[in-house]
């Protein structure tokens, strides 16, 4: 189990770019913050905020496309089904919206009759393709997109439901931002408990879970990162080396290395979690604004939203 670790014995080391890395420019004024991959074809969809549409990459030839959303769109979390469903989440519009990877088609949920205005944020999906979305007026919901049943349930940690993932054992897991707690949601009922961070760990951004169960949460106010041990109910940390990190999108990679990506900064972190040893990878980039950060297989996929790029890097 991780303890909090100086920066002197973290060992952080610079990453010296090379060729394994790949930045790809997107439309101006893009703004993508999810991502999604095509398990085939390794297409990787985006949602740009900015444009009011998801966007596809060809990793192979850079090209993009747009599939436009509807007026006054501003979609911002995205998951895909086993299906080849995109779902986005949109709090300017208040809905979530299908679409047919495929075709470009796209289905509309409105959520205003479920909940009114819950101020979307991201997305996650369990086991048998139900979509778990927060909202950050303190609220989560579930969408079945089979029937279009919506539900809704109030967080008890009040304001701030944020990051979402989806645990092996049926558990859907919400990092509350503004409340500094943790929700471990039964996927069945949607009933919650909430687990308050310590008092070290402060604005819980960013979560993911391990193949172990473990939970990893990036905590932006604190510049840590926490790990919760549902079996035992206790918390252990590691202080990032540099104070100024404010740490936001994680994800764990096969090797058992959690990817940190910073907010402010152009840099991302690869923590190894069996000894805290770091190494730093910078961005050759200004103010990125990295907000997502996924895994396919060997490669970490980086969404730069203040720079309109998505990022490329060979994980091993």
């Amino acid at each position: 189990m991780l303890a909090p670790v100086s920066a002197a014995a973290t060992g952080v080391r610079v990453i010296t770019l090379t060729p394994e890395f790949e930045i790809f420019s997107l439309p101006s004024g893009s703004q993508p913050e999810r991502m999604a991959i095509e398990p085939v074809t390794k297409t990787v969809w985006f949602t740009a905020r900015g444009l009011g549409a998801v966007g596809r990459l060809d990793p192979e030839n850079g090209e993009v496309s747009l599939i436009t959303l509807g007026s006054g769109a501003r979609p911002r979390g995205l998951v895909a089904d086993r299906a080849g469903r995109l779902y986005a989440l949109d709090g300017a519009l208040n809905a979530v919206h299908q679409v047919d990877m495929a075709t470009g088609d796209v289905r509309r949920f409105d959520l205003r009759a479920a909940a009114g205005y819950v101020q979307l944020m991201h997305a996650t999906i369990d086991q048998r393709d139900h979509i778990w979305f927060t909202g950050y007026r303190g609220v989560y919901g579930r969408l079945d997109p089979a029937t279009g049943d919506i539900r809704m349930f109030d967080a008890s940690s009040g304001r701030g439901p944020h990051g979402i993932a989806a645990g092996l054992d049926g558990r859907i897991w919400i990092a509350s931002f503004a409340s500094d707690t943790i929700l471990a949601v039964n996927a069945e009922t949607g009933m919650h408990e909430a687990r308050t961070l310590p008092r070290h760990l402060n604005g819980p951004k960013g979560i993911a879970v391990g193949a172990a169960g473990a939970v990893w949460v990036s905590c932006a106010r604190g510049g840590s990162i926490g790990r919760f041990e549902p079996r035992t109910r206790q918390w252990s940390s590691y202080r990032l080396a540099d104070a100024d990190m404010r740490p936001y999108a994680i994800a764990l990679d096969d090797a058992n290395r959690l990817w940190v990506a910073d907010e402010t900064q152009p840099k991302l972190l690869r923590i190894d979690l069996a000894n805290g040893g770091t190494e730093e990878l910078t961005l050759p980039m200004t103010r990125p604004t990295m907000r997502h950060v996924l895994m396919d297989e060997s490669a970490l996929w980086c969404a730069a939203s203040g720079s309109d790029k998505l990022v490329w890097i060979k994980a091993g």
